[in-house]
């Protein structure tokens, strides 16, 4: 008898859970940190294809929407690379996979998932399309607070100066909220089950990665 593997939504909410739960413990593990740095890149992966994989709304519009996204944060990570201009002065090391221009693949798969579940949420919120925007490009500048210092601690990438200064939050900012613009502008309206539980992944990834770090690491 063949059967097909097909996981229940709540199968897939605990293994989102369980991939972002063991990639905060085992970083910081002495036996499991080589391997779940190795890991690190993959796991980012797995989440993000998950995610987009069990959006429920197929149109073309949400097709283009979300792979404009993605060539977009890959240029705007790549021009700010080379150039210093836009986020400040950094570049990425090899933790995070494959680079082209300087820049991990995963990184624009990031930055689609993240906008991805972000405008699902505050889709939520009935209200005049700007207030949205603005809305989600703070939640997303508030995530990366949380985001950039275990990203320095375990070189993600590196900062020129050490740690990131103001330009790079504004730019965070103002990047996010043209592409929230257009999302709620186009009333796109993503329909998918597992968003909140990968936002809720991301905060408490980096959220308790951040908590070891400071109340353990130093």
């Amino acid at each position: 008898m063949i059967t097909t593997l097909n996981p229940t939504l709540n199968q897939k909410k605990y293994l989102i859970a369980a991939i972002f739960l063991a990639g905060a413990v085992g970083l910081h593990l002495p036996q499991t940190n080589a391997l779940f740095v190795l890991l690190t890149p993959y796991s980012l992966f797995a989440t993000g294809i998950l995610i987009l994989y069990n959006e429920q709304k197929r149109e073309q519009k949400v097709d283009f929407f979300l792979l404009s996204t993605f060539c977009s944060g890959f240029l705007i990570e790549a021009v700010g690379v080379a150039t210093g201009k836009i986020f400040g002065a950094y570049h990425y090391t090899n933790v995070l996979g494959a680079s082209i221009l300087g820049v991990p693949l995963i990184i624009g798969l990031n930055w689609t998932t993240l906008i991805y579940a972000i405008g699902t949420l505050l889709d939520r919120w009935q209200t005049h399309f700007v207030c949205q925007a603005v809305a989600a490009a703070a939640l997303l500048t508030l995530l990366d607070v949380l985001i950039e210092p275990v990203a320095i601690y375990f070189r993600f990438w590196i900062w020129d100066l050490g740690v990131p200064g103001l330009q790079n939050y504004m730019a965070w900012f103002g990047y996010s909220l043209l592409v929230f613009l257009v999302y709620f502008k186009l009333k796109l309206r993503f329909q998918n089950p597992l968003n909140t539980t990968y936002l809720l992944g991301q905060v408490l990834f980096f959220g308790l990665n951040l908590c070891i770090i400071y109340f353990f690491a130093f």
